[in-house]
């Protein structure tokens, strides 16, 4: 949108903004799930700690336990991918046709989730390391985070609903740990950049994240994810023939 747009400069200290205003969406809608989860990691940590409780007894015992320990090995790949191939990554960047070859292969992907039959799997550590795995493939430009994650879950015969949820879930810590680094440099690119349109960035991207995480987690109870691959298919198409016929 910004090469379509003619946009120039630094936009990073915006992109930042409108990545945060998203995961405050993310927390905001699913903000049950969250303290069920943090509060159950504190108790973990403190029966471990002092009463000697066996680690692997609590993750048996306790799905939000083991929603944590996927949240947190699954996030391991991102990371890994984030550090070490950053620079190549970037230089995706300068070009809008990695952006649309990638996303015809996103349509690809949810496209084929219609043909999975519903799965009544729970997450565990192992689904959530290879669902963490294809979080750290969309690292790269055109390729759809929640998309693939969802994706992921799906083919592993995950429950719709949980598959859905963890995808965000997973999101927390991937864009707060993206967000933090990035925001170390933040003084000295402001630019242009007024507070007005940095607040207004966060304010927009709240509420249409807001607004469609509760239209996206109704339409994947309903199994119907796979029809943005519709979507994404044809903005590729839209994309590539505006990249070679600019």
């Amino acid at each position: 949108a910004q090469k379509m747009f003619g946009l120039d400069g630094d936009l990073l200290t915006f992109d930042i903004f409108v990545h945060f205003g998203t995961l405050l969406a993310v927390i905001a809608v699913f903000h049950r799930s969250v303290f069920s989860i943090t509060a159950s990691t504190v108790r973990g940590i403190r029966s471990v700690i002092l009463e000697r409780v066996s680690p692997i007894q609590l993750y048996r015992d306790s799905h939000d336990i083991r929603l944590a320990a996927a949240i947190v090995f699954g996030t391991i790949p991102a990371v890994f991918v984030g550090l070490t191939l950053n620079d190549p990554i970037e230089t995706l960047f300068s070009s809008t046709l990695p952006v649309f070859l990638a996303l015809g292969v996103t349509g690809i992907v949810l496209l084929t989730t219609l043909f999975v039959r519903h799965g009544s799997h729970r997450i565990g550590l192992v689904r959530g390391i290879i669902v963490g795995i294809a979080q750290a493939l969309a690292i790269f430009p055109g390729i759809s985070r929640s998309g693939s994650t969802i994706s992921t879950a799906l083919f592993l015969r995950v429950d719709r609903t949980e598959a859905g949820e963890f995808s965000f879930l997973l999101a927390i810590p991937a864009i707060s740990g993206a967000t933090v680094l990035a925001i170390k440099d933040i003084g000295n690119r402001l630019g242009d950049i007024t507070l007005t349109v940095i607040l207004f960035g966060v304010i927009s991207s709240f509420i249409s994240g807001l607004l469609s995480l509760i239209l996206l987690m109704r339409i994947i109870r309903r199994g119907k994810i796979g029809y943005f691959g519709i979507y994404c298919l044809l903005l590729s198409i839209v994309g590539l023939s505006w990249y070679f016929l600019r």
